[in-house]
Parts: C-alpha cells; sequence; structure tokens
C-alpha cells in the first residue's frame, strides 16, 4: 500500500467466494516487462479478500478528485514514453503497488528490476515506483541516481528502503525493524496524523509536496482516525541519522526517531519518497484477527451511509458494493486503504503537474 495490511476474515468460506484467479488486462512489451491498466476493475477487487477494502478505499480516493485532477491523471498514465509509460513499476515479491494504480484505474508499465534502464526514457515525466523486496544491481543503482538527479520522482515502500540506502549513500538512511521499536508485538495498527518538523531540510521540491499526505491529515469518514498497518518486518528509518529528509506523515505509536509514516528528500532536480510499511498486502485466510477495539467491523448502516455520502456509484460497480454490504470491511481495512490509494493518487496528482 504495506505495507502490510492486518485484515478480519470471517471465514475460509467467504474468502473462496470472493476470491479468484487475478488477471489485470495489459498488452504484453516483451516476455519480461507488461503494459497494465485498471480497466477491469472487477478482476483486482476478487482477487482476495483485502481487494474488497481497496474497492472501496479506491472509490473514496477517485471521488474526493476533482473532475480536472481525475482527468490529468488518466491523460498522465496514458501517455506513451517511448516503449514505456510515465508510471514504472519494478517488481518485487513483497508488495504490489501495481494493484493500488490498477485499483485506481491508471495505466503504467511493470518491470523486473535488471530492466529499467529501458524505461527511465524522460524523468521529468516520468514515476518510478520500487515494490517491498525489490534489489537492484549497481548498474541499476546508477541508473536511478542519474533518473532523480534529471528530475525523477522515484517512490519505494518498506524493504526497499534498502535500495534508496545504497542508491544515495550520502543521505546517511538507516533502517530498523518495526519489531525493534514496539514493545506491545510484532502486528499492529498505527494512527498517523500529519508531522510538521523535519530533519535537517531545505527548500526544495519535496519540501514543499505538503500535499501528497493530505489524506493523513484529514479525519476520515464517520470520525474514524486515519489507521495505517505495520507489522514486525516493516522498516522505519532513523529521521536523526537521516540528511535532508522531510517527514510528510508521522505516527503517534512509534517513537522518534523512527516515527516517520511518509519521508522524502530531494536529490538534485528529483525527489525520493519512503513510506515504512507496504503499499498493497494481499494477506492470507488464516491470518489471526486483529483485537483492537479502534478496528472493529464496519455495519452495514455505515457503509450505506458512506456509499451515499460520497457519491461513489461512479466509481464502484454495484456488484462490489452488494459484496461490501455481506462481507463488511474494519475500520482498520477501510482506512489503511484509502489511505494507501488516496497518498498514491495525491503522489501522482503532484508530479503530473511538477515540471523540472
Amino acid at each position: 500500500m504495506a505495507f502490510t495490511f492486518v485484515v478480519t476474515l470471517v471465514s475460509l468460506v467467504v474468502f473462496a467466494e470472493i476470491s479468484g484467479s487475478l488477471s489485470l488486462p495489459h498488452g504484453t512489451q516483451d516476455s519480461r516487462d507488461q503494459l497494465q491498466d485498471g480497466a477491469n476493475l472487477e478482476s483486482i477487487y476478487e482477487a482476495r479478500s483485502a481487494g474488497l477494502a481497496y474497492a472501496l478505499g479506491a472509490a473514496l480516493s477517485r471521488a474526493s478528485l476533482t473532475n480536472d485532477a481525475r482527468l490529468r491523471l488518466r491523460d498522465f498514465s496514458s501517455g506513451q514514453i517511448a516503449n514505456s509509460k510515465a508510471i514504472v513499476v519494478i517488481g518485487a515479491d513483497f508488495d504490489e503497488a501495481e494493484n493500488v494504480l490498477s485499483a485506481v484505474g491508471l495505466d503504467f508499465v511493470k518491470t523486473r528490476s535488471r530492466r529499467i534502464e529501458d524505461h527511465l526514457k524522460e524523468p521529468c515525466s516520468q514515476i518510478v515506483i520500487i515494490n517491498s523486496g525489490a534489489k537492484l544491481r549497481r548498474r541499476q543503482r546508477q541508473a536511478l541516481r542519474r533518473f532523480v538527479r534529471r528530475g525523477g520522482v522515484v517512490l519505494s515502500s518498506d524493504l526497499a528502503g534498502n535500495v534508496l540506502s545504497r542508491t544515495f549513500p550520502g543521505r546517511r538512511l538507516k533502517f530498523r525493524k518495526v519489531s525493534q521499536l514496539d514493545r506491545r508485538g510484532p502486528t499492529r495498527v498505527v494512527p498517523a496524523p500529519l508531522g510538521n518538523s523535519s530533519a535537517g531540510v531545505r527548500n526544495g521540491s519535496c519540501a514543499l509536496a505538503r500535499e501528497v499526505a493530505e489524506p493523513f491529515h484529514q479525519v476520515l469518514l464517520h470520525n474514524f482516525l486515519p489507521l495505517w498497518h505495520l507489522d514486525g518486518s516493516s522498516r522505519a528509518l532513523n529521521l536523526i541519522r537521516a540528511r535532508g529528509v522531510h517527514v510528510l506523515a508521522r505516527s503517534d505509536d512509534l517513537r522518534a526517531p523512527h516515527d516517520g509514516i511518509i519521508s522524502c528528500f530531494d536529490h538534485k532536480r528529483g525527489s525520493v519518497f519512503f513510506t515504512t510499511g507496504r503499499l498493497f498486502q494481499h494477506l492470507s485466510p488464516l491470518e489471526r484477527p486483529h483485537t483492537s477495539t479502534d478496528d472493529r467491523r464496519l455495519t452495514s448502516t455505515e457503509l450505506r451511509q458512506i456509499f451515499a455520502q460520497m457519491e461513489i456509484s461512479a466509481f464502484l460497480p454495484s456488484s462490489i458494493q452488494e459484496k461490501l454490504l455481506r462481507y463488511p470491511p474494519t475500520i482498520g481495512q477501510l482506512t489503511s486503504s484509502r489511505l494507501s490509494t488516496g497518498f498514491m493518487l495525491q503522489l501522482l496528482t503532484w508530479r503530473s503537474s511538477r515540471a523540472c
């Protein structure tokens, strides 16, 4: 979103009913890279049980945008750049940011890490998303650094912080596992309100990108506070050691200096963003439910009020609305999916309107 998202699953029977094979529409560029889009929303919503929460979160995020913003994002993502796209996703094993993009209906190209040089064509018009767990060799790290230096934007999540620390060694990016920072257990739900402070930040473009964290400092529907899911393996950045890092969203639950949920820094003409936790996570039906009273399951009445309040019928198929009413998500599922999709849209909107 991982971002690992902790979900309460009603039963294996429910999982089987709302699950299906993940079949995103795409045009094959070659045997290793894929151009993908979000036209077939049903496929991702029904692919996993957690997809229902993402269906609602994505609809809420899209409904919150102006028509101009939606059109600008559509044009940004669908534009062809050589044999690539404006949005480039580096695939990995532990995060699937491409599913967030598909949930909000955007086009992108997904590639393996060893082929990223083929897609970094126009830094001032592109954004690279590095999934958690991706590994880049020296040549790819050098290409990524040149991309940012020339005006490119990079978003990485969770374990991909290791890529950043080796790509930008002068930033002194040091990470620790969340389980080493929190005595209450490795799997938890973390409130992440907007932070106001930073560590040695300059007045670069990253410092001015406050709007990308907009979903984090809003009280969500029905007074649901923003919740961001982490697990014990999530990597948190040491903000004191890091140089020139700006904090866009903080956690009230993690102790300083590891309490940054979204951080960013500038490198020459470009910017790099990092999230603690993943942007999207497929969870097993065997996951233990979270017992926090803040993460209760929504009622059908609350869901209907949300549907009506946000007028999301244009963004959420009626079949998915019916399934949500039958198998409602928890508050944690709703808010974390709303935050991850909302953050992604805000960042892409910022990227689409920002020139080098």
